[in-house]
């Protein structure tokens, strides 16, 4: 990174970090959220950029570079994908536009098995590994040996992905995104073991079951977390996109999610840094609970039909991601863009406490318009000032 780039880079993190301290730096920053929309952006397909760095890299220095951005929430194709392919996979695809991964849910773990989940619920998953994926009923032990090691290696490969580095280094670009904030208990067992319709049928049905299972689970989730009493940096921050909670009534949510989450980020803000959570979907039924962290623990990325409520309970409290939403940008022209804008900032930047950034992450070729982006990314950055 050259010296000029170095005191931009400088200058940009210090911004964010003036805002989630709920204090007014000299504008509101904006955030990037390009995720495999780069992909495209950059001419490729998916399959064309996983594990091939200097090409992924390639992709998220174009998609980022000359929109008037403060920062970017992450940068990388996420490349376990291609082991799934690779394995076959039953979970994991590539939508048909090359470039957006898909999963389905595919849960195998039945009613009977909890029990086993119980006892050791890392054996049960091997047994529903085992299960879902086709290559080890085809294979003999040695063969699924070596299936089970390029697994476990995977990791080790990804670890050679330079992409955020890149947008750091060539465009002095912080990447705000840091520790994933350790597995949410709740959203693991949702994802990993029972699945999406199994999981809420099992707590309308079975919800002691569903509440011995988070009890089990969540020594093995808090080993994800910073000891007590470690020192983080201040920035980047942890961050975790939230599956569940959307699903779920306020009583279950203050029963089998709150509790570790609350934990998650009081701990983080104890360590020194912040928590940024993706609220998916519909929240405000879970606002009550968020009363209760301590002031600018957290950073909101909130759904826009909840920006004013947010603001009007946490404006004082928390930072809020909000900006145009996705759908305005993709059918609006750029003067309506910026009405919209002007709306946002005027609602949430007041005494600090507004990124700017769009309401969820774009992936696919179509969610972005380039054009129009930069257009109203060069508004913000001229007039969003305090």
């Amino acid at each position: 990174m050259t010296e000029e780039l170095k005191k931009l880079y400088d200058e940009r993190v210090d911004r964010f970090q003036t805002t989630v301290s709920l204090n007014e730096p000299d504008r509101v920053p904006i955030l990037s959220q390009v995720s495999h929309w780069a992909i495209g952006y950059a001419g490729y397909k998916l399959m064309d950029v996983l594990e091939n760095y200097e090409r992924e890299a390639e992709c998220y220095v174009k998609a980022n570079d000359g929109f008037f951005y403060d920062g970017v929430r992450a940068a990388g194709a996420g490349h376990m994908l291609k082991m799934s392919v690779e394995i076959n996979s039953p979970e994991h695809y590539v939508s048909p536009n090359g470039v957006t991964p898909q999963h389905y849910d595919c849960s195998s773990m039945t009613v009977a098995e909890y029990e086993e989940f119980y006892e050791d619920p890392f054996k049960l998953m091997a047994k529903l590994s085992q299960r879902k994926l086709s290559i080890f009923a085809e294979t003999d032990d040695e063969e699924s040996y070596k299936v089970v090691a390029k697994i476990l290696d995977k990791p080790r490969e990804h670890a050679q992905s330079y992409a955020r580095q890149a947008v750091e280094e060539q465009l002095g670009l912080p990447v705000v995104q840091g520790s994933m904030g350790g597995g949410v208990v709740m959203d693991t067992f949702f994802d990993y073991f029972r699945g999406f319709r199994n999981t809420l049928a099992d707590i309308r049905r079975y919800p002691e079951k569903i509440q011995k299972a988070i009890e089990v689970l969540t020594p093995y989730a808090e080993r994800t977390l910073p000891a007590p009493g470690t020192v983080l940096p201040p920035f980047p921050w942890a961050q975790k996109q939230h599956h569940i909670p959307v699903f779920l009534n306020a009583e279950a949510f203050g029963k089998i999610y709150w509790p570790y989450w609350r934990k998650a980020v009081e701990l983080y803000f104890d360590c020194g840094t912040r928590y940024l959570s993706n609220f998916e979907g519909a929240w405000q039924q879970h606002f009550d609970y968020l009363q209760d962290l301590p002031d600018t623990s957290l950073i909101g990325l909130v759904e826009p039909r909840e920006y004013e409520e947010y603001t009007r309970r946490f404006g004082n409290k928390f930072t809020i991601i909000a900006g145009v939403p996705s759908s305005t940008m993709r059918f609006s022209t750029v003067d309506e863009c910026i009405e919209e804008a002007k709306k946002v900032i005027d609602l949430c930047a007041p005494g600090g406490g507004l990124i700017f950034g769009n309401d969820r992450s774009f992936i696919a070729p179509g969610d972005k318009d380039p054009d129009k982006t930069r257009a109203l990314n060069e508004w913000v950055h001229n007039n969003a000032k305090y």
